[in-house]
């Protein structure tokens, strides 16, 4: 077995007993390598900033207190429904990089996959904008998803990444925050998630062939002045096990056939007021219903409703913020 597949292995094995030491032997036969190379696969592991513990007679322990990204650690915790997960230190766009990988390699990505990276350093927002992506401050993920939804019905696959976020913060950290139509998501009145997809659809059936949903979360205040929702001085989070939540809540939430009653219950109620942007113009408008498909029922100033099916909302009082 090759070193690199030791250390993964060995990763993946310290992973499903987080908290407990595992013998060298005991690794060493699980997988079919030698002591030694157990441990050089140990110290790599070390060099990458994982806390492993060692005692003699007892074994290797990784620490509780491990914030590192590893499909490893996704896919432990995800479990039954894990999917295939990669990885990486930094990448441009997690979107551009799950999407080269399904078009260079189609016969690999049959059904769902994600790609996520501790930074980004040309992060995607909608119309164009950047999204700060430091190191270690948040989450930046993309889902491939093939929902079998027409082109039409896109408005639900946004709700659903906003629903599957928010379940995953509320489930792991406890957190409620609030969903702007369509997909961004506030914490304390700041945004802290945007979201952007990218479909591409099947012309004989009308249908989205696949959607590649790209996630920045933004779980700690950054050095640029980007607020997230902790401080930076604040206890880390699991990261792992966040991005696992999310991608189970999006992998159940994307086949719905209208969005969650949670989309409409934690985005702006009926009769509130809000700021439509709009082809580069901002307009005040009051929400009077969200539709079944995710559409927006607005009224503007002049009393004239509209359905809206794109554009984004933000509060009245936030200039738009950078993605």
């Amino acid at each position: 077995m090759k070193l690199v597949s030791v250390k993964s292995g060995v990763l993946e094995v310290l992973e499903k007993n987080r908290g407990d030491y595992v013998s060298g032997e005991a690794l060493a036969e699980q997988l079919s390598c030698s002591r030694t190379a157990v441990w050089k696969a140990v110290k790599g592991l070390r060099e990458e900033g994982y806390q492993i513990s060692s005692v003699t007679n007892r074994g290797y322990l990784l620490e509780e207190g491990n914030d590192i990204l590893s499909a490893e650690g996704v896919c432990q915790a995800l479990g039954t429904e894990a999917i295939p997960v990669y990885v990486y230190k930094e990448v441009d766009s997690t979107n551009v990089c799950l999407r080269q990988k399904l078009v260079n390699h189609p016969e690999l990505f049959p059904g769902e996959a994600a790609v996520l990276a501790e930074a980004q350093t040309k992060g995607k927002g909608r119309s164009g904008r950047g999204f700060s992506s430091p190191t270690g401050d948040g989450l930046y993920m993309s889902i491939l998803v093939r929902p079998g939804k027409s082109v039409r019905e896109s408005l639900c696959i946004r709700a659903a990444a906003a629903v599957a976020v928010y379940r995953g913060v509320k489930k792991v950290l406890g957190i409620d925050l609030a969903i702007q139509w369509v997909n961004d998501l506030y914490y304390q009145e700041h945004k802290v998630c945007g979201i952007l997809t990218e479909a591409a659809e099947d012309f004989e059936t009308g249908d989205i062939a696949y959607a590649i949903v790209g996630i920045g979360l933004r779980l700690f205040d950054s050095d640029q002045g980007d607020r997230g929702i902790f401080t930076r001085d604040s206890p880390r989070v699991d990261r792992n096990l966040l991005a696992a939540e999310i991608i189970r809540a999006f992998l159940e939430e994307a086949p719905r056939e209208e969005i969650s009653h949670l989309y409409r219950e934690r985005s702006q109620q009926p009769g509130s007021s809000t700021v439509l942007v709009r082809d580069g113009r901002r307009e005040r408008i009051t929400v009077r219903e969200i539709l079944e498909d995710g559409r927006l029922v607005a009224e503007h100033e002049s009393g004239l409703e509209e359905i809206l099916t794109y554009g984004e909302t933000v509060p009245e009082e936030e200039t738009v913020m950078s993605r």
